[in-house]
Parts: structure tokens; sequence; C-alpha cells
């Protein structure tokens, strides 16, 4: 909104934080999603994925 609606004077600047969101977005999405695979696919034998409910402990609720 700020490079659409905004003044003259912080056009360039509004322009830079729109390339950083999308830059982030682009390394949050893709980047991030991969190496967090091939760092899980390296322990996957030593700690496997659980997807069982945890039961609920007995005994008194506080």
């Amino acid at each position: 909104m700020l490079f659409i609606f905004g003044a003259q004077a912080i056009t360039y600047f509004s322009f830079a934080l729109i390339v950083g969101l999308i830059a982030g977005t682009y390394s949050s999405l893709f980047l991030a999603a991969q190496l967090w695979l091939v760092w899980r696919g390296k322990n996957i034998d030593k700690k496997p994925v659980d997807y069982r409910k945890k039961k609920k402990p007995e005994g008194p609720q506080v």
C-alpha cells in the first residue's frame, strides 16, 4: 500500500520492502523446507515420526 498510495519520497523504500518480502517468502517456503527435509531424512532412522495420539494422563485434573 505504501508503494501504490505512498508519497514520492518513500517509493524506493517501499519497493525495497516489497522485494525483501518476496525474497523472504520464497526462502521460507522453498529453501528452508527442502533443507529441513534433508536434515530430517538423515535422522529418520534414529528417531522416526510417531503419528499416534498420546494418551491423556490418568488421575485428577487440576
